[in-house]
């Protein structure tokens, strides 16, 4: 959350920077080995983004997937800046306000992503078309007659499911045992789900 503001407020520091510069110009060009050091650093944030993009996945951390964000907009600053020294090297001041006023757009774009993530994390939101799918897996599973309540939620890096289905009334309570553990053992093991607890009802 804290990342989402600091990453919102760099992207209008950028647009700040690129209104201003626009209209006072710049009184010097920088030296187009700022330029060549521009691309470099993009480069090397890039791959640092691939890389903690693909731990996110790996690990399946928020966190680590703001991070690889805020490495994102790292090298969009980069590439905007090199873009910039380049303009005003070839006597086009103003390629270096546009170039601001897009990467700022684009930090803005991204600091929002991760606020809205995070938000709708911290109240408990869940993927809707992952809930649909653990309830058609459910409802396929033998001696279940329906679904009366499922909710997941994220827990850390893992996820955690609460359900309550339903069962015929005639079924004595190991056989209910037993469905209600396949259907544990079911979603812990197709969906990788970290716990899962299931509450049986007769129908």
């Amino acid at each position: 959350m804290v990342a989402s503001f600091i990453i919102i407020l760099v992207g209008f520091q950028v647009l700040t920077s690129a209104f201003t510069s626009f209209f006072e110009g710049t009184a010097e060009a920088p030296d187009l080995i700022a330029a060549w050091t521009g691309f470099f650093s993009a480069l090397i944030m890039y791959f640092v983004y691939r890389y903690n993009r693909n731990l996110a996945w790996k690990i399946k951390s928020h966190s680590v997937m703001a991070a690889a964000k805020d490495n994102l907009s790292d090298s969009w600053v980069s590439i905007g800046t090199a873009v910039g020294i380049i303009g005003s090297q070839f006597g086009l001041p103003w390629l270096d306000p546009v170039t601001a006023f897009i990467v700022g757009g684009l930090i803005l774009k991204t600091g929002w992503d991760i606020f809205r993530e995070a938000s709708h994390q911290l109240t408990d939101g869940f993927d809707v078309d992952l809930i649909k799918e653990y309830n058609e897996t459910i409802c396929n599973i033998p001696g279940v007659k329906g679904i009366n309540d499922l909710k997941a939620r994220s827990y850390g890096n893992n996820i955690v499911v609460d359900c309550v289905i339903t069962v015929k009334p005639t079924l004595d309570i190991s056989t209910a045992h037993d469905i209600s553990t396949r259907v544990e053992d079911k979603l812990m093991q197709e969906y990788d789900i970290y716990d899962v607890h299931v509450h049986v009802e007769p129908d």
